[in-house]
């Protein structure tokens, strides 16, 4: 098997704004059969579990109102789980694998939205969850601009999504990731 790269393995992020009742989920989840992608990252879900999706699914659960972060990987994609951990407030969910002869955690977010307890998200939180030993993958909805460019134009309230900036950069560089 080929190592793992950017090209040979897909991942789509969604926020779903709240899949507890079924009608809605099972239009979502024939949506994401649609996109063909290996990796989904969901935020927003509302639910304790994805019971109704045709492979792996991980998530963190918030409440049946808020929160709450998943990932749904592909049936047969053919990897190995090594560990699984969420957080209590349904804002991460990490997954430690082996997939394409690589060691790879994924994880997907759901930032909060409350500008002091975003700081504290990306600074204190979210490292927990990344790894020094596996490539990590990490998607979902950062409630925060990522990078002062295309992010930032035509925004209504640029003050509020830069907060938590400083500290998500922070994050990115000890952990050597890249925006893509």
């Amino acid at each position: 098997m080929e190592p793992l790269t950017k090209d040979n393995i897909s991942v789509v992020s969604i926020n779903v704004n709240g899949i507890g009742q079924k009608e809605k989920r099972d239009k979502v989840l024939k949506a994401l059969r649609e996109y063909n992608a290996d990796v989904f990252f969901l935020q927003e879900t509302h639910v304790r579990t994805v019971r109704e999706w045709h492979g792996l699914s991980f998530s963190s659960y918030g409440t049946s109102k808020s929160a709450g972060s998943a990932i749904l990987f592909r049936k047969n994609l053919g990897l190995t789980v090594n560990n699984q951990c969420s957080d209590f407030d349904g804002r991460i969910v990490s997954v430690k694998t082996f997939i394409h002869s690589q060691h790879v955690n994924f994880v997907s977010i759901y930032a909060p939205n409350n500008p002091a307890a975003r700081k504290i998200f990306f600074s204190e939180e979210l490292p927990k969850f990344l790894s020094v030993d596996h490539m990590n993958i990490v998607g979902g909805d950062f409630n925060c601009v990522g990078s002062l460019n295309m992010d930032t134009l035509n925004h209504s309230n640029i003050s509020c999504t830069l907060v938590g900036h400083a500290e998500l950069c922070s994050t990115v560089s000890d952990f050597d990731l890249e925006d893509k």
